[in-house]
């Protein structure tokens, strides 16, 4: 769970209506067992540690592989995951900003569950589990027309979410439910599409100047779509630049 200095953050969670205090005991216990489970080599545990390399250079450098997947889900304007149930607050908490140096400020966090429905998305879901993690139970993800749920807590990075690096990951699929450590490829396929497009088209820019071609996003203004300067994802569009300087 996230901490304000010198003491224990409590959280409030509005459910149907009406808020509900609770401590971060739950949450604290469940992911002690699963560290111990993974300790013991019995439980999920990631197969690489990248909980030291900044935020944005994973993306920049696409770690998780992802930059295809969404290519296809830009192509085929494939809907974004469905929100079931989700909730925001700001708070004073100690989170390691885009570049991985870790401050203490005022940031939005949140927690949610959200469903992957698509057979496409079930299937890269997959796949990322396979290649990020190691003693992930079955948990149906294949069957046909299945129901998947991820529940994860996030913070706010300038306009992209981001999981906070303490907490733990839960999926639920047909045939049961799986705790897994932190992992930020889960968050990059839940919330890494505004990234990913950015991505796209400055990997697209950059090999035009280099061929001596104007690039689409020259081609997008003269076309009167929009400033070449400028890109819709705001801050984001920064964070990819920045990374890849």
């Amino acid at each position: 769970m996230w901490q304000t200095p010198g003491r224990m953050q409590q959280t409030t969670v509005w459910q149907r209506g009406r808020a509900v205090n609770r401590r971060t005991f739950r949450g604290l216990a469940t992911a002690t067992i699963a560290a111990l489970s993974a300790l013991d080599g019995c439980g999920p545990a990631s197969r690489r540690d990248l909980s030291s390399m900044p935020q944005r250079q994973i993306s920049f450098n696409d770690e998780c592989g992802l930059q295809p997947y969404f290519d296809q889900r830009n192509r085929s304007s494939a809907r974004p995951f469905v929100v079931v149930d989700e909730t925001q607050a700001s708070t004073e908490a100690a989170l390691p900003d885009e570049s991985g140096e870790l401050r203490a400020r005022r940031v939005e966090v949140g927690s949610g569950v959200y469903e992957v429905t698509d057979r496409p998305a079930r299937r890269r879901l997959q796949q990322l589990l396979e290649e990020q993690y190691v003693r992930v139970p079955d948990l149906g993800i294949r069957e046909r027309g299945a129901h998947l749920r991820v529940k994860v807590r996030w913070w706010m990075s300038n306009t992209v979410r981001r999981l906070i690096p303490t907490e733990t990951i839960e999926i639920t699929g047909p045939r049961g439910t799986a705790t897994l450590p932190f992992n930020p490829c889960v968050g990059e396929l839940l919330f890494g599409a505004e990234v990913y497009a950015m991505r796209r088209r400055f990997i697209d820019d950059t090999n035009a100047r280099a061929a001596g071609r104007t690039t689409p996003s020259e081609l997008r203004v003269l076309e009167g779509e929009g400033d070449a300067g400028a890109s819709d994802g705001g801050d984001a569009t920064s964070d990819v630049s920045e990374a890849g300087g």
